[in-house]
């Protein structure tokens, strides 16, 4: 009788602690994101559409999108300011920063091409030789051509430059004449021609890439999640197909990596 007591007291203790469990809060990952087409446009994109679909999916952590400068992520996420972010290079800044964050592998992948109008009959020439005609370019991003110096004064002194806020701004400039070439990834244009069809017959893309984009996850190290729970998370969702449905649904299924084969 007295086991018969410890076992229905055991389970007693048993749903308790479950059911606190269940009730228990998610715990919180910030994750930074400055502007950075189709990614993050204020506080829409496909980073704030994928945190939704992170938290819908489960409810061990509670993801919240955090608006970032560009130029202070490193800081923030050093600090512990912020635990994340999203669909971002090494090469952009991290090179020495190894310690600070690890890294996922790849979600999503593309090319950073110069593209000019079709309709100009200088268009072979103008992308044969980009770097030597007048470039719109988006200010603070990272060009291989230029070896990933984003510096505005030093683009300026190598090169014929117009700056844009943003990419869909450069692409502006070319359609207006006021550039010959512009720089965007192929990211931004799969999701732009979803948005703009008629832009697609408009641009001529270069055959060559200035630098090929793997764009994974950087958690910070300490931070309440891992990189480990952080595949779990994207396995059941390639599982279900949410992932590929999801990035369907911003005209990027195509470049959609994860899982690597």
């Amino acid at each position: 009788m007295f086991g018969l007591k410890l076992r229905v007291l055991g389970c007693f203790f048993w749903l308790f602690f479950c059911a606190m469990g269940a009730r228990a809060e998610p715990i919180e990952i910030l994750v930074g994101g400055y502007p950075f087409e189709p990614f993050v446009e204020g506080n829409l994109g496909v980073t704030p559409g994928f945190i939704a679909l992170l938290n819908s999916h489960q409810n061990r952590y509670r993801f919240k999108f955090v608006p970032i400068p560009a130029q202070r992520r490193y800081e923030l996420l050093e600090t512990g300011k912020i635990d994340a972010i999203f669909f971002e290079m090494r090469q952009w800044g991290w090179q020495n920063k190894k310690a600070v964050a690890d890294v996922t592998k790849p979600i999503i992948s593309g090319r950073e091409l110069f593209v000019t109008l079709r309709t100009r009959k200088d268009a072979a020439f103008l992308l044969k030789e980009p770097t030597e005609q007048k470039m719109a370019l988006t200010l603070g991003y990272h060009y291989a051509f230029a070896d990933y110096n984003s510096d505005q004064d030093f683009l300026k002194g190598q090169f014929d430059t117009l700056f844009a806020p943003k990419q869909r701004t450069a692409i502006k400039y070319l359609v207006s004449g006021s550039a010959d070439v512009a720089m965007a990834s192929e990211i931004f244009l799969h999701a732009e021609y979803l948005r703009d069809s008629d832009l697609e017959q408009q641009l001529l893309l270069s055959s060559n890439e200035d630098q090929f984009y793997e764009l994974p996850h950087l958690v910070r190290q300490g931070a309440d999640i891992t990189v480990e729970a952080l595949h779990e998370i994207l396995d059941s969702l390639v599982e279900c197909e949410c992932l590929s449905s999801f990035f369907a649904s911003y005209g990027l299924q195509r470049l959609l990596t994860y899982p690597p084969e």
